[in-house]
């Protein structure tokens, strides 16, 4: 079995769940500044279209940010759930998996 790098022990998903002193965030510190670095370079006028893949109900924030980032007459919303597919009115829906979505996207696309 793996084994976490910093202490030895039982390694696990690098997921921040509620009250965890556990979590290593040296990964998603990184992560964080690469998208706050990018979206700071995208220019309020442009279009942006979000992607968001799986992102359920229980925990909203992966919805909010994608919601948000899509806000406004140039941004579109693609929400792809099997199971949790409602989106905006303004948003496409898309109730499939994702790599199923992904690939029927990318076959429209090469049209």
């Amino acid at each position: 079995l793996p084994t976490c790098r910093i202490c030895g022990g039982l390694a696990r998903f690098n997921v921040l769940m509620f009250s965890d002193c556990y979590w290593v965030s040296d990964r998603y510190d990184i992560q964080d500044d690469n998208y706050r670095k990018w979206m700071s370079r995208v220019q309020k006028d442009s279009k942006v279209v979000v992607i968001e893949v799986g992102a359920g109900t229980a925990v909203p924030t992966v919805r909010y940010e994608s919601q948000g980032k899509a806000k406004g007459p140039n941004g579109t919303l693609i929400r792809i759930n099997l199971r949790d597919s409602d989106a905006p009115e303004d948003a496409i829906s898309i109730p499939l998996g994702g790599k199923d979505a992904l690939m029927r996207i990318e076959k429209e696309l090469n049209l």
